[in-house]
């Protein structure tokens, strides 16, 4: 037989032949000796029958489980999306009912809605996720026994192939900034492939001979905050292009009069709001008649270099991704068109390699 659902009890049986059950109703445990399987299996289900209706909504449950486990221990960042999942997209349906009273097939409908919504497969899988962690807090305290949100399948969504600028899209988003103090934050975006809060928490002390080093980010809520993976603090070397955007960015603060360690400041000379700086960029580029995201650089520089011939190892170093896989399934479109123009080499040289002009050697074997 296989292993009992958490919070469902627990049974066993001991060298008498004697079968031993345990079931916990709101944090009190309950005991029962019984001669069979079958019969201590009946006394759990009785007595969790008999479980009285909790006092904890699903809404004040997630305020409980917010409060008391994510605020503590989270990042800012964390704690704003774990609040966004909840209320976006579980609260609505879910919030009013008994947190006793919530079944696997509900936390699933919830999930299937968000599907027929066409939101993406990590936002699903990111909203089961907190309702399950509300669910093992409950647990932990003895407060529910089950975890509706175990086997709930999130379906499967075809991944969105990454968009990047083309060159002429690039001449009119950086057209549009032309007035834009925030220029060459875009130009440098654009040739270094930093994300929009590495960009934000850059100091001037972080770039020293030619190269740059990334060990900090500037998260949607305003938070300074390491780099979330190992990979994600690197130091790589900066191309020309890229100095020559600092050159220009030095002179741009110079102009402005404008202090700070920071290379791309407000004007005030503090980090600017992440959501602010977006905003600011993509109203730019809409009366330009561009839609845009700020991540779609990211991904145009990352397009740019492999086409380039930049070696798929480099590019993740660049990137700070955790591994060159993680890489590959992003930008694997891309390396499969380098594929086929190497393929294409290949057979070039494979015509002068396997069909060389006839020799002295070869005319004395034929003869032979």
């Amino acid at each position: 037989m296989g292993m009992r659902a958490k919070g469902t009890g627990s049974v066993y049986q001991t060298p008498d032949g004697k079968w031993h059950a345990k079931a916990t109703i709101h944090g009190e445990a309950r005991y029962r000796t019984t001669t069979s399987r079958k019969a201590a299996d009946a006394w759990i289900k009785a007595e969790q029958a008999k479980m009285l209706p909790t006092s904890y909504t699903v809404r004040s449950a997630s305020d409980k489980w917010m409060a008391e486990h994510v605020e503590p221990q989270c990042r800012r960042s964390t704690i704003i999306h774990y609040r966004q999942m909840l209320d976006r997209h579980l609260l609505p349906a879910l919030g009013d009912r008994n947190v006793e009273d919530v079944r696997r097939g509900d936390v699933q409908a919830v999930v299937s809605a968000m599907a027929g919504r066409k939101l993406s497969q990590s936002t699903m899988a990111s909203a089961k996720r907190a309702l399950h962690g509300v669910y093992e807090f409950l647990i932990g305290l003895d407060i529910v026994a089950v975890n509706p949100c175990a086997h709930v399948k999130v379906p499967a969504v075809p991944a969105k192939q990454r968009r990047a600028l083309n060159p002429e899209q690039v001449r009119v988003l950086l057209d549009s900034l032309e007035t834009c103090r925030w220029q060459n934050a875009v130009r440098f975006l654009l040739v270094t492939g930093l994300r929009r809060g590495e960009l934000i928490g850059l100091k001037w002390s972080d770039i020293r001979d030619g190269w740059i080093s990334i060990d900090r980010s500037v998260a949607p809520g305003g938070e300074v905050v390491p780099p979330k993976t190992k990979a994600g603090g690197r130091r790589f070397k900066l191309s020309d292009a890229a100095l020559s955007v600092l050159e220009d960015q030095r002179d741009q603060l110079r102009i402005e009069r404008i202090d700070s360690q920071l290379v791309f400041p407000a004007q005030s000379g503090a980090s600017v709001s992440p959501m602010s700086l977006t905003t600011i960029i993509r109203d730019h580029a809409a009366a330009a008649g561009l839609s845009m995201t700020m991540h779609e650089l990211r991904h145009t520089f990352a397009t740019q270099a492999l086409a380039g011939g930049l070696d798929i190892k480099a590019l993740q170093a660049i990137l700070g991704h955790a591994t060159a896989a993680m890489t590959l399934d992003t930008y694997g479109h891309i390396v499969d068109g380098k594929l086929e123009e190497a393929a294409a080499a290949v057979d070039g040289f494979a015509v002068r390699l396997l069909n060389p002009p006839r020799s002295k050697v070869v005319k004395l074997h034929s003869i032979r």
